[in-house]
């Protein structure tokens, strides 16, 4: 056998990415735990039912498992694509809302210089008074 070939390493890869264990792998399979280790060691290669079985069970992608081409698990590219694309609409609805945010907290501020402005002036025309009345 082409060691090339062998799907020995990317099983066990894909068993410990599922985080279980052999026993459990072996339980799925049908086979006890020693067969998986072979299995892993490269000593002997899955039957094309058994992998099929862990196709299904947990959409690894054949492709991958078989020639290391592609991702582990099938549709993982597309996924992916999803999961970003909401995560940047996502980032959009907050990007709007800061904007929005920002927008009322710059309002609230043109708000408060004028009332600051107002009571300076006030505070200009008392003090301008006082200074008249001294000053008399």
């Amino acid at each position: 056998m082409n060691p090339e070939n062998h799907i020995n390493k990317r099983l066990k890869a894909f068993r410990k990415k599922i985080k279980i264990t052999q026993s459990e792998l072996a339980e799925l399979l049908e086979c006890n735990q020693a067969t998986v280790a072979y299995y892993e060691k490269g000593k002997i290669e899955p039957s094309i039912e058994k992998l099929l079985i862990m196709s299904q069970t947990y959409n690894i992608d054949l492709n991958w498992l078989l020639t290391g081409q592609g991702s582990m698990f099938r549709g993982q590219a597309e996924t992916e694509k999803i999961r970003l694309e909401n995560e940047v609409e996502a980032l959009k609805k907050e990007n709007e809302k800061l904007y929005k945010d920002i927008k009322k907290l710059d309002d609230e501020n043109k708000k408060l210089d004028n009332e600051i402005n107002e009571i300076r002036k006030e505070t200009l025309d008392i003090l301008t008074g006082k200074l008249k009345l001294v000053k008399a």
